[in-house]
């Protein structure tokens, strides 16, 4: 007890103050480049693939195919491998990838997104602009 007492006498004297800062990680973006030699992720990418590829038209209604887990589990790793595969590009003509951080801009997403599929820069668009040339886009491919 006395060197609690000790340490808080010696915090009152040094003008010592309680200050909270926030810290943002960032964590370093990606790109669609992997190297060939990718071990182990193969089945699960395999999985989704196949999920994709169903004949019964399943991918026709589908929106999103969530790849959830902790960081480090490999999960832009069996993203790639997706994007990737001969099938996938065979049968989905467009093919975007983008990379959006924790506190991504969906307004800014959608226009990378426009951008990427029309050649058309909607920087300068509202919602509703932005709204309507990605649904021309996505349509028009």
């Amino acid at each position: 007890m006395e060197r609690l007492d000790s340490i808080a006498t010696d915090k009152a004297k040094s003008h010592l103050s309680k200050k909270t800062i926030a810290l943002e990680m960032k964590r370093d973006l990606t790109c669609s480049f992997i190297l060939p030699g990718v071990v182990g992720r193969r089945n699960k990418s395999e999985e989704i693939v196949e999920v994709l590829m169903q004949e019964n038209g399943f991918y026709e209604c589908l929106s999103v195919v969530s790849i959830v887990g902790i960081g480090g589990l490999g999960k832009i790793t069996h993203a790639i491998l997706v994007y990737r595969d001969e099938r996938i590009v065979k049968n989905f003509p467009l093919r975007i990838w983008l990379c959006a951080s924790q506190d991504f801009d969906v307004i800014k997403l959608a226009r990378n997104i426009v951008n990427l599929a029309s050649g058309v820069s909607c920087d300068n668009f509202n919602v509703e602009q932005v709204h309507s040339s990605l649904q021309d886009a996505l349509r028009a491919n």
